[in-house]
């Protein structure tokens, strides 16, 4: 199990205009091929190998970690997590041991824990602020694609007026689960996640009025509607203009623990440290 830090894939299939360094061919890669490919990057000139958008997969090939080739395209990965997404990994160094893993994800027999940070104050359709109240916990069902989705949430800590720092237990696995269950079930998306939570920060021009001199105020804007909100959530909205990545390649969503019975794994790992600058400053929001 290791922790992927935000920003990094876990793998890659296709290479694009990005700068993914993997491409797809036809029928099923070997070690060998990937082994090759891991040499190629490494006779590149460095500057043009930093640029390289390297998954988690290609690192540790890189450093000659041995790898399950179960699946060729995605080696060793018995689970991802998204992009934005750091923490908890699971991967297997052999083929069988990734089939008894990937085993256990299918039958449910592995659990699984995150830390989202999410505003104080629930949001409508237009992103508009509610006053919808969060239960201290909470069981989410809610179906994703058609199909049956199952979250539990805890709030562990409230952050002034400015957010809540919830614990999620899933106990499916769809694609962006905790994502749209914050953001649709719960009306409080993830800070900073590119698809589902939609503030942005906008600065206003200077008043032409002549009638005293006001102070101008950032006005937070909601997929581009020109609201006004109140000096908190400007805060809050400045907050997070400041850590946030240009590519939006990470968000406030965090893998903290994994347990696997059947492994004795039961592993736990704390939020990354650029988190915490902003959870001091969420503290005295009032």
């Amino acid at each position: 199990v290791l922790s992927k830090p935000s920003g990094m894939v876990c793998y890659h299939v296709n290479k694009t205009t990005d700068g993914k360094i993997r491409k797809k061919k036809k029928g099923k890669r070997n070690r060998k091929e990937k082994n090759n490919d891991a040499q190629d990057r490494n006779n590149d000139n460095d500057e043009e190998y930093k640029n390289l958008d390297i998954s988690l997969e290609d690192a540790l090939i890189d450093i000659g970690v041995k790898l399950s080739t179960l699946n060729p395209d995605a080696m060793g990965m018995v689970h991802r997590i998204d992009r934005g997404t750091s923490g908890c990994v699971c991967l297997a160094k052999n083929d069988e041991t990734h089939a008894r893993l990937v085993t256990n994800f299918f039958t449910r027999h592995v659990k699984k824990s995150y830390m989202a940070l999410v505003p104080f104050h629930s949001q409508d359709d237009n992103n508009d602020d509610t006053v919808k109240t969060l239960d201290d916990s909470g069981t989410i069902i809610d179906d994703i694609g058609g199909r049956p989705a199952i979250s539990k949430y805890t709030i562990k800590e409230a952050l002034g007026t400015a957010a809540y720092k919830l614990e999620v237990e899933t106990q499916t696995g769809r694609k962006h689960q905790i994502r749209l269950h914050c953001a649709k079930s719960l009306a409080r998306p993830i800070f900073l996640d590119p698809l589902y939570s939609s503030q942005q920060i906008k600065q206003q021009p200077k008043s032409t009025k002549k009638q005293g001199r006001k102070k101008n105020r950032q006005q937070d804007t909601i997929d581009n509607d020109s609201n006004n909100l109140d000096d908190a959530k400007v805060k809050v909205a400045q907050m997070m203009e400041d850590v946030a990545d240009p590519n939006g390649h990470r968000f406030f969503l965090h893998a903290s623990s994994l347990r696997i019975d059947e492994f004795d794994v039961n592993v736990s790992n704390d939020v990354p440290t650029w988190w915490s600058p902003t959870l001091s400053k969420l503290e005295t929001v009032e």
